[in-house]
């Protein structure tokens, strides 16, 4: 397994003349961007997080639904939360074999044995957290686009359950940092999420 660190960009010119093993070198420089990205956002008790706010929509909306929170990762565990404040309360925590749900109403646990879609999510996001190269192939076609300091890393899904539901997840930055990231499903419901470092929250 590769691992990487640190900051970079890449110009995605270039992708297309080098050849094949300089071009693995630049999706190494832009994965090292995310990668420093979100592991760059305030730490709290040893895990990193960083505060969002989230629009989805959908056909059966009349106005997109809004949420607002908080993603959590830690690296001792390697488990994601995503932490929904508003509208209501509710929590959902992912590693390799469970989703753990809480609501005001109770916790419930399911196996990812099950949600080989959900699986592959958590993988994905987890690969850009930590900077893996070959997890992230493993699970997604990547292809890029840049234009100046601003950059587009879309990644769209290899394994055929998933890819019946997601479109593509297209990962939006400027520099060595992350904006946003954008989910396009194939019914057409699509959810854009805005990342803001937790410190800006308060400003």
């Amino acid at each position: 397994m590769r691992k990487f660190r640190g900051r970079a960009a890449t110009v995605v010119i270039f992708l297309l003349l080098l050849p094949p093993a300089l071009a693995t070198e630049n999706l190494t420089s832009q994965l090292k961007a995310v990668s420093s990205s979100l592991l760059s956002a305030e730490q709290i008790d040893g895990k990193h997080q960083i505060a969002f706010r989230e629009e989805r929509h959908s056909e059966l909306l009349t106005q997109a639904a809004v949420f607002e929170g908080r993603l959590i990762y830690d690296p001792e565990s390697r488990s994601l939360k995503k932490a929904v404040t508003h509208p209501n309360a509710v929590s959902m925590t992912m590693n390799d074999q469970t989703l753990i749900i809480e609501t005001s109403e109770g916790r419930r646990r399911f196996s990812l044995r099950t949600r080989p879609a959900l699986r592959a999510i958590m993988a994905g996001f987890r690969a850009l957290v930590e900077g893996d190269v070959d997890a992230l192939e493993s699970h997604f076609e990547s292809t890029y686009e840049q234009q100046a300091d601003e950059w587009r890393l879309v990644l769209t899904p290899r394994a055929k359950r998933l890819a019946k539901r997601m479109k593509s997840m297209t990962i939006i930055g400027r520099n060595s940092r992350i904006d946003s990231i954008a989910t396009l499903m194939n019914n057409g419901d699509r959810q854009f999420m805005t990342l803001i470092p937790v410190l800006a929250e308060h400003e």
